[in-house]
């Protein structure tokens, strides 16, 4: 036995299943279980036996990498049980591909999803008529710098009152921005764009305002970072961003801390009781400002 990864390959003896084998051994693999139906188990495969695949087999956590060439409904029903158990998965079947309605929080390559989501952001952001029917970014972060002080005060002062303060002062600047004005999204996220058949990807649930570009990165930077924060997670999610996007890092690390503050006064509002992780993120954005 090798110290390599241990493989499984579900569908051995099908066409695309024997050739992932030959594959395997040309590159070295060794340590390769096979799998196929009922009706395939026991036969040899190039000295191997060839096991029944079931779920409880998969799922029993000895396996590093299963390669499924298989039926889109075998692979619905065994892949998740591989999963379950420890592997990673690879399915040639459509049983897992993002079909319709699927959102692009779910794409399995994240950075290519950041790609797609600031492709569709830029297609979004579009100058408006002068007598369009929209709320300013302007106004909003003119009315948080006022509104806020008081949500901190009701809430029993939750958190350092520096980051509040800084908030607040921050607001103010916002508030008072000169930089060209767009149609925003409030609420633009991963799980706020779906594939579809019309386009290959739409926004859903938009909540539009009339502002600067960087707004939008505000909640979307936030919802990229991962649960245990670091600040070189922030220092890159927010230099891809400002690339991808022709922005200055700076203004998405203003509109992220901000956003960061909001969401913690407005979690305990709405009866929650762990605002840690936003109070986290706040304290870290603090230190690029």
């Amino acid at each position: 036995m090798g110290s390599g990864p241990r493989i499984g390959v579900v569908g051995a003896t099908g066409a695309v299943g024997t050739i992932t084998l030959e594959l395997l051994r040309e590159r070295g693999y060794h340590d390769v279980r096979l799998f196929a139906s009922a009706r395939s188990a026991g036969m040899q495969l190039s000295g191997t036996t060839v096991e029944e695949a079931t779920p409880e087999v998969l799922a029993a956590g000895d396996l590093d990498l299963c390669l499924f060439s298989v039926g889109t409904s075998a692979s619905r029903e065994l892949v998740p049980h591989a999963v379950r158990g420890g592997a990673v998965c690879v399915d040639k079947s459509a049983a897992y591909r993002l079909e319709p309605g699927i959102p692009l929080g779910d794409h399995p390559d994240r950075p290519e999803a950041i790609g797609i989501a600031c492709s569709l952001l830029r297609r979004l952001w579009r100058p408006v008529p002068e007598d369009h029917p929209f709320s300013l970014v302007r106004d909003l972060a003119s009315r948080l710098a006022d509104e806020l002080p008081g949500r901190f005060v009701r809430q029993d002062r939750p958190f350092d009152e520096q980051l509040l303060r800084r908030a607040v002062d921050l607001c103010r600047d916002l508030g008072g921005s000169s930089e060209e004005a767009v149609l925003a999204n409030r609420d633009f996220h991963l799980w706020n764009v779906l594939a579809a058949e019309r386009e290959p990807w739409l926004v859903i649930d938009p909540k539009p305002l009339v502002g600067e570009r960087a707004f939008d990165t505000g909640h979307f930077v936030r919802t990229l970072l991962p649960e245990r924060l670091e600040l070189s997670s922030v220092d890159t999610i927010v230099g891809r961003l400002a690339t991808e996007l022709v922005l200055e890092p700076a203004r998405i690390h203003y509109w992220a801390f901000v956003r960061s503050v909001d969401d913690a006064l407005w979690g305990l509002s709405a009866g929650g009781t762990d605002v840690e992780w936003d109070v986290r993120c706040a304290h870290l954005l603090a230190e690029r400002l």
